[in-house]
């Protein structure tokens, strides 16, 4: 058992209950991005052409986070200490790709958002090409922007979390594994002879009598 955030809880379950999170999180805005990025409706801006990777590699993040995860459920129902190392180290690397990620995200958000016309195609009406029009077009992306960087940081957040409780599930995994490798080594001695200490402390004594 460990406490984590004042409340005791067991660190395998909590293991397994996020790497469970992490496949169905995962695969599911994995399959978001996907419909989203096919039907159009998550773009990037026109006056940023090198933000055309950005939807792309954040589904392939979540791909990877599913993956990882699916392997994690693994690693934590086996409780083997190599599979609960390579889990952590994998994950923790994904998580700092990631937050690297969220802050070139955060950074093609900011620099969309100074520009007018900021999600209106070049192809748009002239009527529609008005400050109240591209207003209008901006407001949609802007809000969503602040949508997606809302749950990205509640995701980076979340993940802070599972990195810390993934360090103490491998702890726990080596810990546990090396009481099962002392209770297999004492069972594995020969039994050992019982001392009569009354009797030899008896015969040495005798040494000594006149």
């Amino acid at each position: 058992m460990s406490r984590i955030c004042c409340l005791p809880v067991s660190v395998r379950a909590g293991a397994i209950v996020a790497s469970v999170l992490g496949v169905l999180g995962g695969a599911g805005f994995g399959v978001i991005y996907a419909v989203q990025i096919d039907s159009g409706m998550m773009g990037t801006p026109h006056n940023l052409p090198a933000a055309s990777f950005v939807p792309f590699v954040s589904m392939g993040s979540w791909v990877a986070f599913a993956l990882i995860s699916f392997y994690g459920c693994v690693a934590t129902w086996l409780a083997r200490p190599r599979l609960a190392t390579t889990y952590f180290w994998v994950f923790l690397a994904h998580y700092i790709i990631d937050l690297g990620f969220l802050a070139v995200t955060l950074f093609f958000c900011i620099k969309g958002s100074e520009s007018a016309i900021y999600t209106c195609p070049p192809n748009t009406v002239p009527a529609a090409r008005t400050a109240e029009g591209e207003a209008l077009c901006k407001m949609p992306l802007t809000a969503a922007n602040i949508s997606v960087l809302v749950a990205l940081v509640v995701y980076k957040l979340f993940s802070t979390f599972v990195v810390y409780l993934l360090f103490l599930f491998r702890r726990w995994a080596h810990r546990q594994a090396l009481e099962k490798e002392a209770q297999r080594i004492m069972q594995q001695r020969p039994p050992q002879q019982w001392i009569n200490y009354d009797a030899d402390t008896t015969k040495n004594w005798s040494k000594f009598d006149d």
